[in-house]
Parts: C-alpha cells; structure tokens; sequence
C-alpha cells in the first residue's frame, strides 16, 4: 500500500498474485516444520487447550468473523453501494460484535485490562514504526534518502535481479516500513520505463520486503510470533528454522520480479 500510494498506482489487480505465493510457502512451510514430529495424542492436545464457555455456540464463534469477512467483501465487490470503511473500522465493528457475542458476563475493567495488555504487546511495533518514520523524514531532508534510492536503481538490470533479494530484507530488518517508501517506489518506476507489469513487480516487492520483519534490529514479526507462541528457544535457532520457507518465498518473489509480464494473468 505504501509502494502504490508513493507511484499513485490503484491498489488493485494484488488479490490472486499475493494469495499463490502465500499459499504456495504456506503449504511448504506445514509440511516442512511438521515432517518427522511425533503425533500427539488427541487427549494431550485437549488438556492443553484452555477450557470453553459453557454458552459459547458456534454461532457466537464465527459471527464476528462473518461480519469482517462480510465487510471486506462488500468493499471489494460493491464498493460504489457501500461507504468507504476502512480496514481500521471494519475491524472495530468486527471487534464489536465479539463483544455481543460474549458469554461471559465481563465488566468495563475486564475490557480495560484486554486493551492494557494489547498496548503493551503493540507499543514495541508502534515505537519501531514511528521512529522508522522520523528517520525515513530525516533522510529526505539531507538527502540520503534520495542517495539511496538513485545508487540502487542505477545499479543494471541483472545486479537488481542479484542482490534485491539481500537488500531488500536488510533495508526492512533495519528501516522497517520505510524501505518501501526509499527503494520499492523508485524500482516501480525503473520497471515501469522497463516496459514491466508494474502491479506484479509491487507484488514480487511486496513479498521481498516483508522477509526483512523477521531479521534484526526490528524483527517486528519475528518477536511479535515468538511472544505468541511462547518459542523458549534463541533467536538465531528461530531463524534457523524459517530459513527454507523463507528461501522459498524469496525465489517465487524473484521469479515474479523477472517475468512479470508473463504473470499478468495473475491479475
């Protein structure tokens, strides 16, 4: 969204050509960290589970997920018959009907100390992005930002194609959002004179970039995913881990970056 609002591109045309890749890795990566596990037994993963409430149907489970789904839905497929929501909005009324269809009888303090909690996980992600953005502000005016941008997309052809994929990450792990402003916008452009599909390339970037969430200094999705499963080991063996679905996710990136115009039935 960033990269398209910079090149005043229309954010459309991205659905199917983020869902094949994602759904590609996403397979490889369940069997991937799932191959050689031993099966737990049915019991074990109940006992684990943290106990329902007595009330809770399947109508009050899936009904806030109907309504942001539903809205999404509406704002894709009707979008001149319905107001502009916003993802931000479709997900308070979503987050309003959960509270609906709560069961359980839960005071404002108890709402209170939810939202406390939130912010203290978030406030890390939200201290990173703002700084990123004070920093990226601070580029423009001295001109670094300008520096960068022109020193990489100057660079031929077949040495973008060879080196994005580790300067791509890098630029995320250590600029966070930022990097799409400073070097995805001005490669939409040199593909774009290129003769390339520019609404594939921003989706190859797309998946290029984020890669970088999980490597120092910010590893904004790689911490926010250990804190939510409890991962007890190091952070060099989590990325260990991830490597080859990552590796994967990269290599269709790259392809999309190198034959775009043959992707654009992706569309």
């Amino acid at each position: 969204m960033l990269m398209t609002a910079q090149a005043n591109m229309p954010y459309v045309g991205f659905s199917k050509l983020l869902l094949v890749p994602i759904i590609i890795v996403g397979t490889f990566t369940i069997i991937y960290l799932g191959w050689g596990t031993k099966r737990e037994s049915k019991e074990k993963i109940l006992a684990e589970l943290p106990e329902g409430q007595a009330n809770m149907g399947w109508f009050r489970i899936l009904f806030p997920l109907v309504v942001l789904i539903g809205l999404i839905l509406l704002s894709l497929y009707a979008p001149f018959s319905t107001p502009v929501f916003g993802l931000p909005l479709m997900f308070v009324l979503a987050t309003f009907a959960a509270v609906l269809c709560n069961p359980r009888k839960t005071t404002l303090k108890d709402y209170y100390e939810v939202v406390r909690k939130t912010m203290e996980q978030v406030f890390p992600l939200l201290a990173t992005v703002i700084s990123v953005d004070a920093l990226v502000n601070v580029m423009a005016a001295i001109g670094v930002r300008g520096l960068l941008s022109i020193t990489f997309v100057t660079l031929p052809m077949i040495w973008i194609f060879l080196t994005v994929l580790f300067f791509g990450p890098v630029a995320q792990g250590s600029l966070s959002y930022g990097s799409a402003i400073i070097f995805g916008t001005p490669l939409i452009f040199m593909f774009n004179a290129a003769g390339m599909n520019t609404t594939v390339v921003c989706a190859a970037l797309s998946l290029i970039f984020p890669i970088g969430d999980c490597l120092p200094p910010s590893r904004i999705v790689g911490r926010i995913s250990c804190e939510t499963v409890g991962y007890k080991g190091s952070y060099m063996s989590f990325l260990r881990q991830i490597f080859l679905p990552v590796l994967l996710l990269g290599a269709l990136a790259l392809v999309m970056l190198i034959i775009p115009n043959k992707l654009t039935f992706l569309k």
